[in-house]
């Protein structure tokens, strides 16, 4: 099954001047039509060995007879037959393609001599475009650019070697589809994320990305650099179109989380009573799983349980890396009155255990969790 679909490119207006236009759209002369190589002598496809005939008017036909009707003799009409430095050979179409698709056929003449040649018309859309070579190379991949964009964007060489936006931008461009998941597991300098963005501003689309960088640069360069392209680059000598980058840098819109990767929570250790993961740990742990939202240490008022916000909770948390606090506590309906007064939106709790029916979870708008590990079942 083929999975990849590569797309192709867009011409520019000094490309679209090699192409015609007809009734059907655009064409440009592709190939001839008498086969060539190794299938293409007569005695290897003798039912594609026949004459075309063409009129003066260069109109073309074909008979099943492969003689001139009777009603056209005397006309002027000529034979051409698939003959190659006077070798026996065949057409690359059969006769009833040919009947079928005359309009897609190039009739020149050269003297006494008449070639046919192929109609090559766009293949992706109406508008012609062309395949990416697998030599991939145009001056805007230059890695000159790539350093001249991040210079411009942080006034400064902040990087080396940072991959140029059009390199990946045309990448992502032939292999991705307008809502397609980009990632990139070695950031590096972001390049990927200013393409992504670039790209959606250009042609509408909403893909989105997932950048991965372990070094300690993530913040202040990798991420940096995504927020500086999605507010605008003021200190640009041109927010869309700067000398180093033929195709813009800044103001390209979006949004993106930023997130830094904690030690781990492991699961075996919690249940067996070792390493229990601290009150911001846990809260981080379970915020982000339960909601896929930025988890904000800054919001987190331990005193109220409270770990932060999300689109559709306030969200609770009842924990500490205590196994006797573990074993007692309970959500109660003292712990539920607590949580204040109803906003608006409902409040995910999280505790080990609960003393509250179906009733009451639905009176104080509560929905109720576990917490993600049974790490109060404890052996002795």
């Amino acid at each position: 099954k083929l999975l990849a679909k590569i797309k192709e490119f867009e011409l520019d207006e000094e490309e679209l001047k090699e192409w015609e236009k007809d009734e059907y759209g655009y064409f440009k002369k592709g190939a001839n039509l008498k086969a060539t190589g190794v299938n293409a002598p007569r005695e290897k496809r003798s039912n594609l060995y026949f004459p075309v005939f063409v009129t003066n008017k260069n109109d073309l036909y074909i008979t099943e007879n492969d003689k001139i009707p009777k009603d056209r003799k005397n006309k002027g009409d000529i034979a051409v037959w698939p003959i190659t430095d006077g070798k026996e050979m065949s057409w690359r179409w059969s006769k009833d393609r040919i009947n079928r698709e005359k309009y897609n056929i190039i009739i020149q003449r050269g003297g006494k001599d008449i070639s046919f040649y192929k109609k090559q018309r766009p293949q992706l859309s109406d508008l012609p475009s062309k395949k990416p070579k697998s030599l991939f190379y145009r001056p805007e991949y230059s890695s000159g650019n790539g350093t001249a964009q991040i210079k411009e964007i942080f006034e400064k060489k902040i990087f080396n070697n940072p991959k140029p936006v059009d390199l990946i931008k045309d990448f992502i461009f032939i292999v991705t589809k307008k809502n397609d998941l980009v990632l990139d597991s070695f950031a590096g300098s972001g390049t990927t994320a200013h393409a992504v963005l670039d790209l959606n501003k250009e042609d509408g689309g909403n893909r989105r990305f997932i950048l991965v960088e372990c070094e300690d640069y993530a913040d202040k360069i990798t991420a940096e650099r995504v927020r500086r392209v999605i507010k605008g680059v003021p200190n640009a000598k041109d927010e869309k179109n700067p000398p180093s980058a033929k195709r813009g840098i800044g103001r390209l819109g979006g949004t993106f989380s930023y997130f830094e990767l904690g030690d781990p929570i492991e699961m075996e250790s919690i249940l067996e009573g070792d390493k229990l993961p601290s009150f911001p740990e846990l809260a981080r742990y379970v915020f982000y799983t339960a909601t896929g939202e930025e988890f904000d240490p800054k919001k987190v008022n331990k005193k109220k349980n409270f770990i932060g916000e999300s689109k559709e909770y306030e969200v609770y948390l009842f924990y500490k890396p205590d196994i006797e606090y573990l074993k007692s506590t309970a959500l109660t309906l003292e712990k539920a009155k607590k949580l204040g007064t109803y906003k608006g939106k409902k409040r995910l709790v999280f505790a080990p255990s609960k003393y509250l029916d179906a009733d009451y979870l639905l009176k104080y708008r509560i929905d109720y969790c576990q917490l993600p590990f049974e790490i109060y079942k404890l052996k002795e």
